[in-house]
């Protein structure tokens, strides 16, 4: 069962770009935080949050707790190698945001390339054509269960995820 499972957000000053680029992430982590207490279940969450103009997130604190039996949810929003690399090394999987742009599609692929078994991209079918996701697939070589539109989220993610 995937019990540690992670929420990342690779542009730390995504808010403040236009929709093209921004992504679900944090709204799927905060969804599945509420379901997981509704079901009552034991919940460890935490956030690591870059904020533009402060320190750089500090690595000291671990991402997840000690209880392997609790589901952990970890929201990460971050551009630092070190912090990434950390984050994929203890999830037993990670979310990430497609976006709609090429380039920044790029970009973020090739910071989670190592660990891409381990990654599911979230995408929005407002923001993104079929043709684009084909493209992407095709071209990063993803399975079809590594891409989820939003909208189909929550019962994959209780019967995929929480249930493997």
């Amino acid at each position: 069962m995937n019990k540690k499972i992670a929420f990342l957000c690779l542009n730390p000053w995504e808010t403040f770009l236009p929709p093209t680029f921004q992504r679900c992430v944090k709204d799927y982590y905060q969804w599945t935080r509420r379901q997981a207490l509704l079901r009552e279940e034991s919940l460890y969450c935490q956030e690591k949050i870059e904020v533009y103009g402060e320190p750089k997130i500090s690595r000291g604190k671990k991402a997840f707790g000690e209880n392997e039996e609790t589901l952990q949810l970890l929201y990460v929003q971050s551009s630092q190698k070190e912090i990434i690399e950390e984050v994929f090394a203890m999830a037993d999987v990670v979310f990430v945001g497609m976006s709609g742009s090429k380039k920044e599609c790029d970009r973020r692929f090739l910071m989670v390339l190592p660990w891409q078994e381990k990654t599911i991209f979230l995408w929005d079918g407002r923001i993104l054509d079929e043709r684009f996701l084909e493209q992407i697939q095709r071209e990063y070589k993803l399975r079809d269960n590594q891409l989820m539109e939003i909208k189909q989220l929550p019962s994959y993610l209780t019967e995929a995820v929480m249930n493997q």
